[in-house]
């Protein structure tokens, strides 16, 4: 049931304007914001303009026009979280971006008691070139790959896959997530896969799975993941460095100023993919340490970081030997969360362009 719309939940005010850290006054050329009618739009409208820093919001603005990020993301569905006792996960911005479809799409979950998140999430539905599908990291979530969708350009449809399996079982394999996975794709024609982190090592599986049946892959691309096997002399699995890479990168990502009190470090992590917590990371560290990768009949191309400047020896960080066609790597400076951001997501955005149009 819905809380009555007298003892809705209501945040705390916002602070003084002039003590907001970076505080962004609205631009006339956004025109007047249009007002709330709804309790709920009233809460998300003083909740939004606390968070972001920028008002006033009317609740037919674009959260990502506004400045909206992921960070700004995890820490409102946090508040919602506990003012309401729902949670709804950072993804759902992607597919209800204003205040007016965000209260609307949290409404109906109170109203019918739905505490259910979809496993695909549309980036982008429009465009005329084959889809292109993220798969989520270590904390299955996949709202980070929204700058590298927006990158990509109009004409490129994008979704993004979330780790939904409803009881987290340390014996679930990657073969399972390919298999659910897969189950969204369209029946025919070329797709484009990328992995980032954990996930590619599921996006390496469905692309074996796919081109098994005849499909096409246009590209595969792997981000900041070492191949099975090719850390094993030092006994650190893929998904284990991949986890010390996200710690080590987290305080860089958090913008000076910027409290982060509201913001609990294990949902910023989900936000991101890199690490998540409890079953959700249980669920991927069990199905990533454990997998043996066949043999891909396709290019691969690989997006290393920083991190693995030590590893000059086999840029393609071990992929080769999975895979029967060429290798195409690409190396971008910044962290392993960094890279997914402004500016360095452009340089990828760039390589899967070239990949998808056979020009790696």
């Amino acid at each position: 049931m819905a809380p009555p719309e007298t003892a809705t939940p209501t945040p705390a005010s916002p602070k003084p304007r002039a003590r907001y850290v970076g505080y962004v006054p609205r631009p006339e050329s956004f025109g007047d914001p249009v007002k709330p009618k709804t309790t709920m739009e009233r809460y998300l409208k003083l909740l939004w303009e606390r968070e972001i820093e920028f008002g006033p919001v009317g609740v037919e603005d674009d959260f990502f026009t506004v400045g909206g990020d992921s960070f700004h993301a995890v820490a409102i569905f946090s508040a919602i979280e506990k003012d309401y006792g729902i949670k709804i996960y950072p993804s759902a911005i992607v597919e209800a971006p204003t205040i007016r479809e965000l209260a609307a799409h949290i409404q109906a979950k109170l109203d019918a008691g739905d505490k259910t998140e979809p496993t695909l999430i549309t980036f982008r539905a429009a465009g005329d070139r084959p889809p292109l599908y993220v798969i989520h990291g270590a904390g299955g979530e996949v709202m980070f790959a929204q700058p590298l969708a927006d990158a990509l350009g109009e004409d490129q449809p994008v979704y993004g896959f979330r780790n939904t399996f409803d009881k987290p079982d340390r014996r679930t394999t990657v073969g399972d997530f390919a298999e659910r996975y897969l189950a969204y794709l369209p029946g025919e024609g070329p797709v484009g896969l990328i992995g980032y982190s954990g996930g590619s090592l599921i996006a390496f599986e469905m692309a074996c799975r796919l081109r098994a049946a005849g499909r096409e892959v246009r590209p595969l691309v792997i981000i900041d993941l070492e191949a099975p096997g090719f850390l094993k002399a030092k006994k650190v699995s893929p998904l284990q460095r991949a986890v010390r890479a996200a710690r080590r990168s987290l305080g860089a990502l958090r913008r000076p100023g910027k409290s982060n009190g509201a913001m609990p470090d294990g949902a910023v992590r989900d936000a991101y993919g890199g690490i998540g917590a409890g079953d959700v990371r249980k669920t991927m560290a069990w199905a990533v340490d454990t997998y043996k990768p066949g043999f891909y009949d396709g290019p691969v191309h690989v997006v290393t970081t920083e991190g693995k400047l030590s590893r000059k020896d086999r840029a393609d960080l071990g992929w080769s030997d999975y895979a029967r066609g060429p290798v195409e790597t690409a190396h971008v400076e910044g962290t392993h969360w960094s890279i997914m951001m402004a500016p360095r997501v452009e340089e990828i955005a760039e390589f899967v362009r070239r990949a998808r149009d056979g020009m790696g």
